[in-house]
């Protein structure tokens, strides 16, 4: 009797699911990636369902063979969830699942089963907050908890970054641990249960660990949480919906959580901070330096205060710019001034004899008018705090070597990039923390919040200070340097936003590229009466609904006939 068996294929633009026919003698389970073949081709793709009904009277071709085993099932239909949930193309989400070719790894039998990619809200899962001190980072909490047992025995370990990921298995091995498994590294010990916690960057939660008693977020805020190419889709998104397939427990570590998860967490712990605080916290408006002395002076009055202590006193300055050239601002809206082609930050280029002062992309290398595409302001401001610059003139005052963008020097002047290489250093300053994100939005505060956290964390494993330099500090900046209190930061956030009638954030989502219009069209034709349309100019669209299950419901029943590269699908964008 033949067996069929639906393959997503690993081919841009048309991923299937497509029927094929399991030859005999050969096995392929859920999950499983095997090689089939498409047209006149042989590609690559994944088992999402078994035992499938076929019409008998179609010729259906049959597998090739099973190139390596997949995940646990749940693993499989978490990948499918996510895309659904991201109205994307599973492939990108089943090849973070894979397994990594590694000679000599155990042979795992083949699974049974069916993977169907419903449409699960992420939005609508349970989960439990812990609010680490504002002063310890994540990955520290989360190595406490764990071996208070809080997590149980089995669970996984999601972070924003690699580093944060070693900086928790680290953490957790201190702490008398087992030590748990990399991912992907380790992904053959999480397969065949030789490790019970399994620790990585965004994805994960896609390690093939079966049946996790937990899966534990740390920092989503953290701007590396957040996939900036198709498929658009956030950690704890993926943590979420993994949890829903795993039926675990889904946690959430941070010092500083968005005012979204603050707000719909289903219960909220707040640890006690250290007994012994030793970091001291101080915000310097920039309008209070010494016009005379200017930044460099309060750099080097620090840095002097310290070494009086403890000769090999390190500092850190961060500024929000790398280069040389000047950062250009509106001073009505204060948005920074981007480029249109590819959205990076521009440089302006004095004017000359004839011509005005333009804006550079030094990444594309397009030159654009200095006008705000935010509010049309022409007046600006720039900022002289670029790494190159301030290295220069600080070497000049504190007549030592100050070293631009490097961790292992006694003065290092970076961009945050700088600040999350660092592990301890006697005097972090913070030069316009407010213009890291290089927008007012509300991500924009919570991630002023985060790096002043990053700050604290860094200076206080060295027993140091932070320094805050701001020309626009919000009223709860100063408050929160000196008490920590977090939670109440996020609360009057929300209340701020809800009495300027930005509460509560409708779902979105921004449409560009060359299919825009076409698919725009097809979406129309199917009618969606709850769904609200505006072009923004550029070829762009934003789309907004009242749930984002709506939203992803419409986005998703229009055909797939076009890839990331013809179509832009942005959902809840970062600028609104």
């Amino acid at each position: 009797m033949d067996r069929y068996v639906d393959v997503v294929v690993d081919v841009v633009g048309r991923p299937g699911p497509f029927t094929y026919r399991l030859p005999d003698g050969l096995e392929a389970g859920l999950g499983d990636e095997v090689v089939v073949p498409l047209g006149p081709r042989r590609v690559a793709g994944w088992v999402v369902a078994t035992d499938v009904a076929a019409h008998a009277e179609r010729s259906i071709r049959p597998v090739g063979r099973r190139r390596r085993p997949g995940p646990p099932p749940e693993v499989t239909a978490t990948a499918l969830a996510a895309a659904a949930w991201a109205v994307a193309s599973p492939v990108p989400l089943l090849r973070r699942a894979r397994r990594p070719t590694v000679r000599g790894a155990p042979e795992l039998p083949p699974r049974p089963g069916r993977a169907v990619g419903e449409l699960v809200d992420a939005s609508a899962v349970a989960f439990e907050l812990f609010v680490a001190p504002f002063d310890v980072d994540a990955a520290s909490e989360a190595a406490r908890l764990a071996a208070a047992g809080t997590f149980g025995r089995r669970f996984l370990v999601v972070a924003p970054t690699r580093q944060l990921a070693a900086s928790f298995a680290e953490r957790a091995v201190a702490a008398g641990l087992e030590p748990p498994a990399l991912v992907p590294d380790g992904w053959d010990e999480l397969a065949t249960d030789r490790a019970t916690v399994g620790v990585g960057g965004r994805y994960a939660a896609l390690a093939p660990l079966a049946g996790p008693e937990a899966v534990v977020v740390l920092d989503p805020v953290h701007p590396s949480a957040r996939e900036e190419a198709s498929p658009y889709l956030e950690a704890f998104d993926v943590a979420a919906l993994r949890s829903r397939c795993s039926g675990a427990r889904l946690v959430v570590v941070s010092a500083v959580p968005s005012v979204a998860l603050a707000a719909r967490a289903a219960r909220v712990r707040t640890s006690r901070p250290p007994a012994s605080r030793r970091v001291r916290a101080r915000l310097v408006r920039v309008g209070e330096l010494d016009p005379q002395r200017g930044l460099e002076g309060l750099v080097a009055d620090v840095l002097q205060q310290r070494r009086r202590q403890q000769p090999t006193a390190s500092v850190l300055v961060v500024v929000p710019n790398a280069g040389l050239g000047h950062a250009p601002w509106c001073r009505s809206c204060g948005a920074q001034l981007t480029c249109a082609v590819c959205d990076a930050p521009l440089v302006v280029q004095p004017a000359t004899r004839g011509r005005p002062a333009t804006g550079w992309c030094a990444r594309c290398g397009a030159v654009r008018p200095l006008r705000c595409s935010a509010c049309g302001g022409v007046a600006l401001r720039t900022t002289r705090w670029s790494v190159e610059r301030l290295a220069r003139s600080l070497a000049e005052v504190l007549r030592e070597p100050v070293a631009p963008l490097e961790a292992n020097a006694r003065v290092v002047v970076g961009t945050i990039e700088a600040l999350e290489r660092a592990h301890a250093n006697n005097v972090v300053v913070l030069v316009e923390p407010e213009r890291f994100f290089g927008s007012q939005t509300l991500l924009a505060g919570e991630l002023l919040a985060y790096w002043v956290h990053r700050a604290l964390v860094v200076a206080r494993r060295a027993g140091g200070s932070v320094e805050v330099v701001a020309r626009h500090a919000p009223p709860w900046l100063e408050p929160l340097l000196g008490s920590g209190q977090v939670l109440s930061v996020l609360r009057e956030l929300r209340t701020e936003r809800r009495a300027l009638g930005l509460e509560p954030l409708a779902p979105s989502a921004i449409v560009g590229g060359a299919a825009a219009a076409e698919f725009l069209h097809t979406l129309e034709r199917l009618g969606y009466p709850n769904l609200e349309r505006r072009e923004l100019g550029g070829g762009r669209w934003l789309l907004e609904a009242p749930s984002a299950l709506d939203l992803r419901r419409a986005l998703g029943a229009v055909p797939r006939r076009w890839d990331a590269r013809s179509l832009h699908l942005e959902l809840d964008p970062r600028e609104l």
